[in-house]
């Protein structure tokens, strides 16, 4: 009902119009993709302070040589953060690495529900290559990005478009992703 009182749906993936398109009598005309996009000055390296990377790096506890696997979003089931903490769990200990998950359950709010404590518990056995940022303004977002090798999006559900994918990108970061929605698209 609400379709039909469009004069058009604008949509941030061909992946969502295609499921717009799935209601009855829908027309491909009145269905637009305008495509999600950031502030791409703000991710880029050079524009970044030195002395404030010094010290997110610090926070981090990276050591030389550690290849830094970042996780950034929800700690939720549809995010896959779960499966990530498997997936890394199951590394060699010979692996120099340090996942860091910057995110919490919901926008600003650190709270530990049933997901997170079962996050944390997989993570338990190998929590000395562990940081858990918790909730980071996202002003300061694009310095994690920038001290990041690996940014992974394992969401779990048909995620529309995930912004995360165009900040990973600018950063010069490469991308693991699920094959889940629109995101390949990016």
């Amino acid at each position: 009902q609400i379709y039909e009182l469009c004069d058009l749906v604008i949509v941030n993936s061909e992946y969502i119009k295609t499921r717009v398109l799935t209601i009855a009598d829908s027309d491909a005309n009145k269905v637009a993709v305008n495509k999600n996009c950031i502030e791409t000055k703000r991710f880029e390296r050079n524009n970044l302070d030195e002395c404030e990377l010094r010290k997110w790096k610090e926070r981090i506890g990276s050591i030389e040589g550690e290849k830094i696997i970042l996780y950034s979003g929800r700690i939720n089931p549809d995010k896959g953060v779960l499966e990530l903490a498997k997936a890394v769990a199951q590394l060699p200990n010979n692996i120099p690495y340090r996942l860091v998950l910057m995110g919490s359950k919901w926008y600003g709010k650190s709270t530990n529900d049933v997901y997170v404590k079962k996050v944390r518990k997989v993570l338990n056995s190998v929590i000395d290559k562990v940081s858990i940022l918790g909730f980071v303004p996202y002003d300061r977002v694009p310095y994690i990005y920038n001290l990041a090798d690996i940014l992974v999006v394992p969401s779990q559900w048909e995620e529309p478009a995930g912004r995360v994918v165009i900040e990973g990108q600018v950063s010069r970061v490469a991308l693991i992703i699920s094959d889940a929605g629109g995101m390949k698209e990016y």
